[in-house]
């Protein structure tokens, strides 16, 4: 493609892809999944006053996943 556009010949043209800040960023997945969850246990802790019903809401979310993926 770049021949077919005639450049002069002191240009040079490479391809650099750039893998590894994707890679990084996947490493640090669990640990943020993790950081989210425990934000949302101490948010519904402080709305309900409580230890144990934010864990109980917590618990049917994989469920409830489950069902709206099969429905759409």
């Amino acid at each position: 493609m770049v021949k077919n556009l005639h450049f002069p010949a002191s240009l040079q043209s490479t391809f650099k892809a750039r893998r590894r800040p994707s890679t990084n960023s996947l490493s640090n997945e669990a640990l943020l999944i993790l950081a989210a969850l425990a934000a949302v246990y101490i948010v519904l802790g402080v709305l309900y006053e409580s230890f144990i019903h934010p864990i109980t809401i917590i618990s049917t979310l994989p469920s409830a996943g489950v069902v709206h993926c099969s429905r759409s």
